[in-house]
């Protein structure tokens, strides 16, 4: 991956997270490692626990033709 791209992929997670954080959730783990791979954000709302998959959107972001 290149360094332009994880830049962005966490621009995007810490975006994210602040958002949810400001809607009421908590953020409980960030890139949580296991055997089945990787989830971005794993957060708390009440008794709800929610996984999160942050994708920005390339069409609005300036030079994405440097992916």
């Amino acid at each position: 991956m290149s360094t332009y791209r994880a830049a962005l992929g966490a621009r995007g997670e810490d975006i994210a997270a602040r958002l949810l954080e400001a809607a009421g959730y908590t953020v409980m783990a960030r890139n949580y490692h296991c055997r089945y791979g990787e989830l971005d954000l794993v957060c708390r709302h009440d008794a709800a626990i929610v996984f999160c998959k942050p994708r920005p959107e390339l069409s609005r972001l300036p030079h994405c033709d440097r992916l």
